[in-house]
């Protein structure tokens, strides 16, 4: 049965991922299985003594946004199909931004709603990949424009970004947990 087909799927859809975010872990040796780019020899201080960590666990350490979603934004915490609802809804936040440059251009308004009607299970794969190279082709297009833009503001909005995308996984995982609790 497809998620999207009744209420009593998706009901189902979100009880499993519930107990999947109880259950998607790592250790400290996962991340640096990773390859973290910056120094995390303290997070052995930061783990005092835990063996596994969820999303949520982690998105509570003070550590640098852009930092926190890269580990966190991976399937051994969230499920896969919270990764793609989470890369739609980001995608949506900073859309306004392209609009602006290429208010003509509706491809990565047309592929951010083609992969939520591939969530749903409206539309085939083949489909998706097409909406997903328009979009391709209307990034590469505004890749000018945005070459353009001063270096401070681009890095300034960047981190704003990373500030917004981090509080919304934090939200969408705190109401997945939540529901856990409520079923039990």
């Amino acid at each position: 049965m497809d998620v999207g087909d009744s209420k009593n799927a998706n009901l189902t859809g979100e009880l499993v991922i519930s107990r999947r975010l109880e259950t998607l872990s790592i250790t400290i040796d996962d991340l640096l299985s990773w390859g973290p780019c910056r120094d995390y020899l303290e997070l052995g201080r930061l783990a005092a003594g835990r063996e596994r960590w969820t999303a949520l666990d982690i998105l509570a350490l003070d550590q640098p946004p852009g930092d926190l979603l890269w580990v966190v934004l991976r399937t051994e915490l969230i499920p896969e199909r919270v990764l793609h609802e989470l890369a739609c809804d980001f995608a949506e936040h900073v859309l306004y931004l392209f609009e602006r440059v290429r208010p003509e251009d509706g491809r990565p308004r047309a592929a951010i709603e083609a992969k939520r009607a591939w969530l749903r299970g409206e539309i085939t794969d083949e489909q998706l990949l097409a909406a997903e190279d328009g979009a391709k082709s209307a990034a590469v297009a505004a890749a000018a424009v945005a070459a353009a833009t001063s270096a401070a503001a681009t890095s300034a909005a960047e981190q704003a970004e990373r500030i917004w995308q981090l509080q919304h996984v934090r939200g969408i995982l705190e109401r997945e947990d939540s529901r856990q609790i409520d079923r039990r």
